[in-house]
């Protein structure tokens, strides 16, 4: 869903420079579900047919040719298009694919520009954003901008080689590829949780050209990768794609104190949430100080043209929002009943700079505020504050004090006024837009620029007519 214009070139040293901008609002807001779905599906299932191979291989016919053997070790620069269930979510974006069957290892780098960082940052690596997933012997991960993630699957310790699964493939004779004759190798196997199909086109050389993946995951839901390889270098590794690697604080995040001490002190911060109609659980759900909600406002709304996108998000809601003055991982959530977060933190308030932008590493924007491009917070459903207790180390972490207003998103929205203030603010902090969603929570007077209330019964959290 992410769009992308890149061009990237790459040294002998596989150095890479990506001159590129990434997708606006809820195309980069659902990245990591989408992207985490279908590539983690992706290894699941592979690691499933590799250990079907490995068991039980296949009888081959006596006429069949050779498959190719391809290198176990290979960098390589692909462009990537991934579907589910049918629809397009990740189309045509050149990635850099690392692979170290030598040391069952796996690495796949997007590289690019965030087009709306501060003026200052232009030129600076605080510009760049960058997304890594990575497979190593019992891990599987993803990166942003240096914050890393665990991501709890059953096969991730069966690390599989990419082209593995060729040993068993079918010759399924000769095709073309953008005008050239290239060998079709196919396999479909059958297992109790995923149906795959695969399919690598091998060129003239013995070198892929693309490779196709269709997973079904226990007959729910379908995705598709497309890999096709604009370089395929065999032999080769990128080393340098594992220098930051650290798979400790990916399973055990850091937390980091901003108080004199760590077990008592708390603090009470405005947060900003934009949500589905009557949504008022904040457990287990990311919200944003003024400035990180008016960026995350503006991406989506510019995106979507004149209104949210796809996520039913269509009101605001400020709350006062008390929480232990230490901060854990920013834990990325997504979904009401029940939501889905993605990270280890289950206890502490998480924080992160808004859409990871800013400084390196990852700790440097979790433990320090970010006044440039604003502050996101997420709220694990295990730290809540329940029956009257008040955030306590080791007891819980954080309570709503009270929510403060709540607004329909159509009385920002309704006429294009927000959004051409975005798009004229273009880049964080977004100042006249940030000025535009506070007076709409300062006041209650249209005139003003304020927003009416939605009359919402705390008891009920339901419409008060």
């Amino acid at each position: 869903m992410m769009r992308a214009a890149t061009t990237c070139f790459f040294s002998s040293l596989l150095i890479m420079r990506c001159y590129a901008f990434l997708g606006w609002g809820e195309e980069v807001n659902n990245y990591m579900t989408w992207f985490s779905e279908a590539h983690f599906a992706s290894i699941s299932a592979l690691a499933e047919v590799s250990a079907t191979l490995s068991t039980s291989p296949p009888q081959m016919p006596r006429d069949r040719t050779s498959p190719p053997i391809i290198s176990p070790d290979w960098v390589a620069t692909v462009l990537i298009n991934r579907s589910r269930n049918g629809q397009l979510t990740d189309k045509g974006k050149p990635s850099l694919f690392a692979q170290e069957v030598t040391k069952q290892r796996r690495a796949l780098l997007n590289f690019a520009k965030f087009p709306i960082v501060p003026i200052e940052w232009v030129g600076t690596y605080q510009e760049w954003y960058n997304i890594t997933t990575l497979e190593a012997p019992q891990f599987v991960g993803i990166s942003f901008n240096g914050n890393s993630y665990a991501y709890a699957m059953p096969n991730a310790s069966r690390f599989t080689d990419l082209f593995g699964f060729l040993k068993g493939a079918k010759d399924s004779g000769q095709t073309t590829f953008k005008g050239k004759v290239v060998h079709r190798w196919t396999l479909q196997v059958k297992l109790p949780t995923f149906e795959v199909q695969l399919e690598a086109l091998i060129d003239e050389f013995g070198q892929p050209v693309k490779l196709l993946q269709a997973t079904a995951v226990q007959g729910v839901n379908q995705y598709e990768s497309s890999y096709e390889f604009l370089s395929f270098m065999p032999g080769q590794t990128a080393p340098e794609l594992w220098v930051n690697f650290n798979e400790t604080q990916s399973e055990h995040p850091l937390n980091c104190s901003i108080g004199p001490s760590e077990d008592f002190t708390t603090l009470v911060t405005d947060m900003y949430i934009f949500h589905p109609e009557n949504k008022f659980d904040v457990a287990g759900q990311d919200l944003a100080d003024l400035t990180g909600e008016t960026i995350f406002v503006c991406l989506d709304v510019i995106s979507n043209q004149t209104s949210p996108g796809d996520h039913n998000y269509s009101w605001l809601t400020k709350w006062e929002v008390e929480h232990l003055a230490i901060f854990g991982q920013y834990a990325n959530c997504n979904g009401y009943s029940p939501p889905s977060c993605f990270g280890k933190e289950t206890f502490l308030v998480g924080h992160e700079a808004s859409y990871y932008l800013g400084r390196q590493p990852a700790q440097l924007r979790q433990c320090h505020m970010n006044p440039q491009v604003g502050e996101w917070y997420s709220l694990p459903m295990a730290g809540e504050c329940k029956d009257g207790a008040t955030p306590a180390y080791g007891v819980c972490s954080w309570r709503k004090v009270r929510r403060v207003k709540t607004i329909e998103g159509k009385c920002l929205f309704t006429g294009g006024k927000f959004r051409n203030v975005c798009l004229h603010d273009a880049r964080a902090p977004f100042s006249q837009s940030q000025r535009m969603l506070k007076t709409a929570f300062d006041s209650d007077d249209p005139k003003e620029g304020g927003c009416q209330p939605i009359p919402v019964s705390e008891r009920t959290k339901e419409l008060v007519v």
